[in-house]
């Protein structure tokens, strides 16, 4: 018996190693109707390096002739995504296939996250989003997005390709395998990168979707974020992840809407940075605040879209997230088309079915909040929680 040792490393396109990709040989036979013969597999190590020996036979005549076939496969994630063929004759005790580039399909993404300072964020979380350039067309079409909303569950996926933490230099790779996006019809994909939170809750970034990928890994521009936006306040409460906590607040009911709704204008106009907003109905002609006379005759003071408006062109980031669904009226394309010539964003948060999303909350600064008891809908009544 001999041992025919076989050898490599393999690259990316880069030259960066490729570490923990699967090598498989196989010998193929001069006649296409004899099956191809495996000889082994095994896994590149951390300097991207395989190797691994044959036992061959003394009678054996696979390697006997300078025309002999072997072909290396390259499978990453369970899935082929790359192979070569080498012709030659194998028959001494070490063949070595030298440095092998790995190219292939779109299998990943990478980038790195800094702060406004240049300093490295660390344990950002960072998603691919993506999808078949020909699905996400059909995704995105009118009729499906008709479907989505009249379906009790959801017909458009988020297109989740994989999931990744930033390093402490900031640095984050997403791999994922062709098949979470490739089909007969689509093999190169449209890409996404979203930033979250440390907590995995908030959405901080997204970039531009990045079409028809062909760039096996592909790499992002460096994505600046604001320190004290993503990492928020949060402590840890005896467990390995991090939660949002605060110490000091003080909380007020405001058991009249009268007062209640002075006191949302007021904290409106004083707000410097931002103010978001969710509500289970928004009617455009909402009147938040009045005047009287001597004779109690009220007089409309502030629509509330007015004054939101008025805080957007003063440069405060103002954003909105309105329920809409089939169980109630909704007045999503209304605010929305109020708001489509202003740097005001609107979304609408989509319910299947009979579902609502029916929080009522506003957020000012990161300083005051406010839990509404009343959608902004003239005729109801509530009470509203303060807290700052």
């Amino acid at each position: 018996m001999t041992n025919i040792t076989f050898k490599g490393r393999l690259i990316d396109i880069d030259g960066n190693v490729l570490t923990n990709y699967e090598v498989v040989l196989w010998y193929l036979d001069h006649n296409p109707l004899i099956q191809n013969r495996e000889l082994g597999k095994t896994l590149t190590d951390i300097h991207g390096d395989f190797n691994f020996a044959y036992l061959s036979d003394p009678d054996e005549t696979l390697f006997n002739d300078n025309s002999t076939k072997i072909k290396v496969d390259i499978v990453f994630l369970d899935e082929k995504i790359f192979e070569i063929t080498f012709t030659g004759n194998f028959k001494g005790e070490v063949t070595d296939f030298g440095i092998i580039e790995v190219k292939g399909p779109n299998r990943g993404v990478k980038g790195r996250i800094l702060d406004d300072d240049g300093k490295p964020m660390e344990g950002l979380v960072v998603v691919a989003e993506g999808a078949g350039k020909n699905e996400a067309a059909i995704m995105d079409s009118s009729t499906i997005k008709l479907a989505d909303r009249l379906s009790p569950v959801s017909l458009k996926n988020d297109y989740g390709l994989g999931k990744s933490k930033t390093d402490k230099n900031g640095f984050y790779e997403i791999l994922y395998p062709p098949s979470h996006y490739s089909n007969f019809f689509n093999q190169k994909p449209d890409i996404c990168v979203v930033v979250r939170d440390l907590l995995d809750v908030t959405e901080l970034f997204k970039t531009e979707k990045f079409s028809a990928v062909s760039e096996p890994i592909k790499k992002v521009d460096d994505i600046y974020i604001n320190r004290n936006w993503a990492e928020g306040w949060f402590v840890t409460l005896d467990g390995p992840e991090k939660s949002r906590f605060t110490y000091d607040n003080q909380l007020e009911i405001l058991i009249d809407n009268k007062i209640e709704l002075e006191r949302v204008v007021q904290s409106i106009n004083d707000s410097k940075s931002y103010v978001y907003l969710t509500q289970f109905e928004f009617d455009p002609d909402f009147v938040a605040t009045f005047t009287s006379n001597d004779d109690n005759e009220l007089t409309p003071k502030d629509v509330l879209v007015e004054v939101l408006g008025r805080a957007g062109e003063r440069g405060v980031d103002v954003k909105i997230i309105l329920n809409e669904n089939l169980a109630v009226p909704d007045n999503y394309n209304e605010i929305r088309d109020y708001f489509k010539h202003s740097g005001v964003e609107v979304r609408k948060f989509k319910s299947h079915g009979l579902h609502v999303m029916h929080a009522k909350t506003l957020v000012v600064d990161g300083k005051e909040a406010f839990v509404i008891g009343s959608p902004l809908y003239t005729g109801l009544l509530g009470f509203t929680l303060s807290f700052n």
